[in-house]
């Protein structure tokens, strides 16, 4: 795909914003989302890595979302670094076109008639009558993108689900996470959309890039039979299922199968790369099963040390970048 000069591509924006805000538009649901608590931040925060995660909450316009639309755009920018199916890594300067397309799209739809969208109690909200609230967040974010990006560290820039999107997918949304109150429901959206999800994405990137702890990690889990059993059965906080204090929220669960692989993932990163981490992984390891042999323990050992790695590749990797992941795992 040919890559664009700075006329030709805000030339293309304004073509295809055009195409993507149309008529159709009225009516259309935007969510609101006013991302998280500080006790949430911190939980989030439990998994290290060099990286600033910064989420904006993705919504359906016609047939498309706000995500696709800025990986469509993006993905012919002179700026793009690698391209992947489901993300694009850039070069730093290209915040400059996420910003412009930040403007143009939510300019275009604040100036719409008759558009609404959901509230946190999913009640319908006339963009009208919130027009300055809703400026002054989007003035907000372009602030928190512009601070992120000249980081010395890299930056991922992520569009997590929103709850009129997807009916069934574990139970990933987070546009109402402010507001739940039960400590098991939302530990279990945040562990979907910003742990377990997040290792999928960077899994992508590891894949692409040929990385041989990486790749060795996945012998590991699909050759080493007891450790498999090990993984697969190991309970992670939030990805272990069932349901909200008020029994109406069914939680999603990995425990079982070969997806924990991801769970487990997050989970080591979230312990210390040392030996008192490694002692802590064994002993919950060893709740799993009445005995583990001493090869296995050096199996385990050795897929919590390739787990680490994976994660300061991704941090060095992407140190001067910017990850535009645009499409939701599942």
């Amino acid at each position: 795909m040919s890559k664009l000069s700075r006329k030709e591509f805000k030339e293309l924006l304004t073509e295809w914003k055009q195409n993507f805000i149309n008529e159709r538009t009225v009516n259309t649901n935007l969510v609101d989302f006013k991302g998280l608590t500080p006790t949430q931040k911190d939980y989030v925060k439990k998994v290290p890595i060099d990286l600033n995660l910064y989420a904006i909450g993705d919504f359906s316009i016609s047939e498309h979302t706000f995500g696709s639309f800025m990986h469509d755009v993006m993905s012919r920018s002179k700026s793009v670094y690698k391209a992947y199916e489901s993300s694009i890594i850039l070069h730093k300067n290209s915040i400059t076109e996420i910003l412009e397309i930040l403007d143009l799209v939510f300019n275009d739809l604040l100036n719409k008639e008759n558009l609404f969208y959901k509230d946190m109690s999913m009640n319908n909200v006339k963009v009208e009558e919130k027009k300055q609230n809703i400026k002054d967040q989007i003035a907000q974010s372009k602030r928190d993108l512009q601070r992120l990006a000249s980081d010395n560290v890299g930056l991922m820039i992520y569009f997590p689900r929103m709850i009129n999107m997807v009916d069934e997918m574990a139970s990933g949304s987070i546009n109402n996470i402010l507001n739940i109150s039960d400590q098991k429901v939302w530990k279990s959206h945040l562990q979907w959309e910003l742990k377990h999800d997040v290792f999928h994405y960077f899994e992508d990137i590891l894949a692409n890039e040929s990385f041989a702890p990486y790749i060795e990690l996945n012998d590991l889990f699909n050759n080493k039979k007891n450790l498999n059993m090990i993984i697969k059965k190991f309970v992670v906080e939030g990805a272990a299922g069932g349901q909200s204090a008020d029994g109406l929220t069914r939680l999603g669960s990995s425990v079982g199968d070969g997806d924990n692989f991801a769970s487990v993932a997050h989970h080591i990163r979230s312990l210390p790369n040392n030996e008192k981490g490694i002692e802590a992984f064994l002993n919950q390891c060893s709740s799993i099963v009445s005995e583990i042999s001493q090869e296995d323990i050096e199996y385990l050992k050795l897929f919590f040390s390739k787990v680490h790695m994976c994660y300061n590749f991704i941090g060095s990797f992407l140190e001067d970048k910017i990850l535009l992941q645009t499409y939701s795992h599942g």
